[in-house]
């Protein structure tokens, strides 16, 4: 599983941005979670098998839309809070990867049930959250 982010110019309800994919083509169904990580972002949660379907239906019948293969949700530089601007480089890190942590488990539980424990092994593989929280997801399911 892997997140793919997209610029975006506006921050839409999700519910009309379902509407907006399917309507270009794209199989919601296998969008396992949406999400706003910066101001101008957008980041599908999907199957690394639906990934190649996804960009290209975006790109053929979304006006040309491609992925931002640059953007890093744990750079510290995306920590727009003031409230961190005067950490450390070190501590804007460490918070970044909290938020990251944040959003992986946010995504987790708006995945669907069958998908959710397959989801979760791979977020654990890619280290976006730790032992002890696959291991509380692991005892809900």
């Amino acid at each position: 599983y892997q997140f793919l982010y997209y610029g975006t110019s506006v921050r839409r309800p999700l519910k009309e941005l379902r509407r907006t994919l399917q309507a270009t083509g794209v199989n919601v169904s296998r969008i396992l979670d949406i999400q706003y990580p910066d101001s101008r972002v957008i980041s599908f949660l999907l199957h690394t098998d639906f990934v190649v379907e996804f960009t290209s239906v975006m790109h053929n019948k979304g006006r040309g839309t491609v992925p931002l293969d640059d953007y890093d949700p744990l750079d510290p530089a995306k920590l727009k809070d003031p409230k961190f601007a005067n950490l450390s480089l070190e501590l804007r890190c460490q918070k970044a990867h909290e938020i990251q942590n944040l959003r992986c488990l946010r995504a987790l539980s708006f995945v669907r049930r069958s998908a959710r424990l397959s989801v979760a092994r791979s977020f654990l593989h890619y280290e976006r959250i730790n032992q002890k929280q696959f291991d509380a997801i692991l005892a809900e399911e």
